[in-house]
């Protein structure tokens, strides 16, 4: 996915995908509970399932579901750009 100029809206409800050109405390991204199975949990929880790797940081919801979120360095710097519905 890649944004335009400005604050982006980047929505994730499952399978694969990344994000080029992610702006921390710009855009947000917007997680569908249902990766969870159901039961939304808070922003802090993402970071369980969150790791670093030398192009970004990958969100690995399991079977299948994950997010790259490129150029991002820390699993931190995406806690307060996030949305669980």
């Amino acid at each position: 996915m890649i944004g335009g100029a400005g604050a982006d809206l980047f929505i994730f409800g499952g399978g694969r995908d990344r994000i080029a050109d992610f702006g921390e405390d710009i855009d947000t991204l917007r997680l569908d509970a249902a990766l969870w199975a159901g039961a939304a949990p808070g922003p802090d929880a993402v970071a369980d399932l969150a790791y670093a790797t030398e192009a970004g940081v990958f969100l690995d919801f399991g079977d299948g579901n994950g997010i790259l979120i490129e150029g991002l360095s820390a699993v931190g710097a995406l806690i307060d750009d996030l949305q669980i519905v």
